[in-house]
């Protein structure tokens, strides 16, 4: 929806020297209107747009040249706070002036300084408000009453009656100053109150004063109001804002002790698991301690030798720095030393078990090795005797079948080379420090030969 000024703009922007405004029945638009660029209004009629009090102060505070005024339309508003004082103080030429929808406790005080004013409508009528009496004496129609009808004759008297009482004192001023005439004539300040018209003027000009004052301490109430109103908002504003921070802080407060009783279940539970784990790891110690002590014994070691490489005794190693995580890497580690431990006292034949047991296992299956090999080469022998006679395998006999059989047998059991070499290459995997006892063996010339020359499980010697 529009507002009263946009209205204003849009009909009266290029004609701001216009002496009528009027802008009646616009569909209850917003805001007030600010005429101060409207230097020659004589009219304003603003009927029937909802205007309410506040904004009709603003407006007729905003007309720039007030005593050029001489009517005012605002019937049909809601202004219920016509501010009769003001209109009076401010607008000594108004002839005609029309405003509806008026409190019935309005007073009438103000209008008596319109000396000018001859039609005034604030109602239907012979509606009365307070202060009658101080209707203008000028006044020539009241709500379109009969001016010979008893109700305006009424009227007419107590303004009259009113009128004379307020011209008393300066009648008797007036007299006062023609009696004494002689004494006065020489005072500068009382002869500016030679007649009652110059007093008139100075009085006139203290009300106006005296209005504009009243005007003035309104609006501040009315800023004073407002500021108390947002100060109340800014209030509430803060006290909701301290309610929801106690909230807050009550809600974190909970969460925090939730948060505290958790963090003392969770401390619980790492002790428990730290006493679990202090448990397990004193039974894992003594089961290390008894694989690496086995260990030793099956490599033929005591414990001098770990000790100079340790610089120190193995089970207090074991105390001090096993855990969960390193537990299998520490084994591999005192075994791998305990290998080489082993391989440096391998020069020792006779008091190292390890070794000799080593060289038995050779010779096991050096020895089975060597008995496959005669067989073989006695076989193929046999075989290649019956190639050159020209004998059928069909026609062989049941020994011949069986040698056969004894050949498949061997073949199969050739299988004896890689598995000799699959025990030393496991001694080399698990024990890596006997890799160099290993290798000694392997090297060996009657090792080596035979595993030259039967590699293929054939041999072309006979």
């Amino acid at each position: 929806m529009a507002t009263l000024q946009e209205i204003l703009n849009n009909k009266y922007s290029s004609n701001k020297g216009t002496e009528e405004i009027r802008l009646e029945n616009q569909g209850s638009p917003t805001g007030a209107l600010d005429l101060k660029e409207y230097v020659n209004l004589k009219q304003l009629h603003l009927f029937g747009n909802g205007i309410d009090s506040e904004n009709y102060l603003k407006i007729i505070q905003s007309i720039p040249n007030k005593d050029k005024i001489i009517q005012f339309g605002l019937g049909g508003n809601k202004i219920s706070d016509p501010r009769f004082d003001y209109v009076g103080a401010n607008f000594p030429n108004l002839e005609w002036l029309s405003i509806g929808n008026i409190s019935d406790d309005t007073s009438m005080k103000g209008l008596e300084k319109l000396k000018k004013l001859k039609e005034l409508y604030v109602g239907a009528g012979e509606k009365k408000f307070k202060d009658m009496e101080y209707l203008p004496i000028s006044l020539t129609s009241y709500n379109d009453v009969k001016t010979e009808g008893d109700f305006f004759k009424g009227l007419k008297t107590e303004a009259y009656k009113r009128e004379a009482t307020a011209r008393k004192p300066y009648t008797e001023l007036n007299k006062y100053l023609v009696d004494n005439y002689g004494k006065i004539v020489n005072d500068p300040f009382l002869l500016t109150f030679k007649d009652t018209r110059t007093l008139e003027e100075k009085i006139t000009a203290l009300e106006k004063g005296k209005a504009d004052l009243a005007t003035e301490r309104d609006t501040l109430k009315t800023d004073n109001a407002k500021k108390d109103t947002a100060l109340a908002e800014k209030d509430n504003t803060i006290s909701n804002l301290n309610q929801q921070i106690a909230k807050a802080t009550t809600v974190d407060e909970e969460k925090l002790k939730l948060l505290q009783n958790e963090l003392t279940k969770k401390n619980e539970l790492i002790a428990q698991l730290n006493q679990y784990k202090e448990e397990i790891l004193k039974t894992k110690r003594v089961n290390v301690k008894k694989e690496l002590t086995l260990f030793y014994q099956r490599i033929g070691l005591d414990d001098d030798p770990l000790k100079k490489k340790y610089n120190g005794d193995f089970i207090s190693i074991i105390n001090e720095k096993l855990t969960l995580d390193n537990e299998e890497n520490m084994k591999k580690a005192f075994k791998v030393v305990a290998c080489i431990c082993a391989t440096e006292k391998a020069q020792d034949k006779e008091n190292n078990s390890f070794y000799l047991d080593i060289i038995a296992k050779r010779q096991e299956y050096k020895k089975e090795f060597d008995g496959l090999i005669g067989k073989y080469k006695q076989t193929k022998k046999t075989i290649e005797v019956r190639g050159l006679t020209g004998q059928s395998t069909v026609s062989l006999s049941a020994k011949d079948l069986a040698e056969e059989r004894t050949i498949f047998q061997i073949s199969k059991k050739e299988g004896i080379k890689e598995k000799f070499k699959g025990y030393l290459d496991l001694l080399k995997k698990e024990y890596p420090g006997t890799k160099e006892a290993i290798e000694k063996i392997e090297n060996e010339q009657e090792v080596k030969e035979n595993f030259e020359n039967y590699s293929d499980g054939t041999n072309t010697e006979d």
